[in-house]
């Protein structure tokens, strides 16, 4: 039933638990990657935007074909499967047609003329929402601390809610110093089904 009205697909995203895993793994569900959920429960008073030396700028529509080469080389292509993505030959990449894009900004940071990274930000009833991209598997941690300096700025500035979430997916590796740096701490470890 649901095929006839569109539906390809149905995600879940759970707390990386036996119980509900092999729940919805019962059910048909399968797991297609496993990120940390980082908190900062109470950010600084001061701002970091002393600390912002990259070029970061909202994120226009002449990007969206440099966003979505940012997502097949930053997302493993089982991942990028999973979240169905046809490639580059394709639609937009899912950074542009997700909840964020829907509901909050779109940052870019560009060396030169390359836009080597991106930030989303979003704003809910209960706290702020970042999430980031970079060119790498290995992300490179100077443009991921530019984009949270930035994120955390622009929310600091702009009287948002807190806490501020953000998620590090399992192939975003060596964040946990640069995260716990800034005041963040492990919130929730999370499975993605589809």
């Amino acid at each position: 039933a649901q095929g006839g009205q569109g539906i390809q697909r149905i995600y879940a995203d759970v707390s990386d638990q036996p119980l509900p895993v092999n729940t919805f793994a019962g059910v048909g569900f399968h797991a297609y990657g496993r990120q940390t959920i980082w908190r900062l429960f109470t950010p600084t008073v001061e701002s970091y935007s002393h600390l912002v030396t990259a070029s970061i700028r909202p994120a226009v529509e002449a990007d969206e074909w440099v966003l979505s080469q940012l997502y097949a080389h930053s997302v493993p292509e089982p991942v990028q499967t999973a979240e169905g993505w046809p490639g580059l030959a394709g639609e937009g990449a899912p950074p542009l047609h997700n909840w964020l894009a829907e509901h909050g900004l779109t940052f870019v940071l560009a060396k030169g003329i390359n836009v080597i990274g991106s930030l989303q930000i979003a704003s809910g009833s209960n706290g702020s929402w970042l999430q980031w991209w970079t060119e790498t598997m290995q992300p490179d941690l100077e443009v991921v601390q530019q984009l949270l300096c930035f994120g955390l700025s622009f929310i600091r500035n702009n009287n948002w809610r807190t806490p501020v979430y953000l998620a590090v997916a399992d192939y975003q590796g060596g964040m946990a110093s640069l995260l716990a740096d800034y005041g963040f701490a492990p919130f929730s470890d999370r499975v993605k089904m589809v």
